[in-house]
């Protein structure tokens, strides 16, 4: 990478830029394993879990029941941004950026009765696209 760093302002012209970004992202509260493990499944319900999390971010109907969705972002983000003048055309701009797909989170699914019957973690947009489904017809 050092032969990189120097070999760049050879090859750019003096009115070339070379910029980069650090990002530090926090939103939302990060949930600790004993919070999480407060809550059991099978005797669990909803009243326990919004005491135990507050208010969820996501809330969404599955089959026979309901799922809540917490999330959270916690993190380092890297960029690059390479801008280069072009003769007659105006400039050219380069750019790249580490984001990461999706925020982590728990979701927590819910039967008829509001009994907590399942806990997950990972991903939210990757575990409500797993159980989302389309909304009933009404007439």
């Amino acid at each position: 990478m050092r032969r990189l760093s120097l070999a760049l302002p050879v090859a750019l012209s003096l009115s070339s830029c070379l910029s980069g970004t650090y990002d530090r992202v926090r939103k939302h509260e990060v949930f600790s394993d004993t919070q999480l493990d407060s809550l059991a499944v099978g005797t669990a319900d909803l009243g326990d879990c919004l005491a135990t999390l507050g208010a969820p971010t996501r809330v969404w109907e599955i089959e026979g029941g309901a799922a809540l969705a917490w999330h959270w972002v916690n993190k380092e983000l890297w960029g690059l941004v390479l801008a280069l003048p072009l003769d007659h055309v105006g400039s050219a701009n380069l750019s790249y950026a580490d984001l990461e797909e999706g925020d982590e989170g728990v979701c927590l699914f819910f039967d008829e009765n509001w009994t907590l019957e399942a806990l997950r973690r990972g991903q939210v947009a990757k575990l409500i696209e797993e159980t989302r489904r389309r909304p009933a017809y009404v007439e």
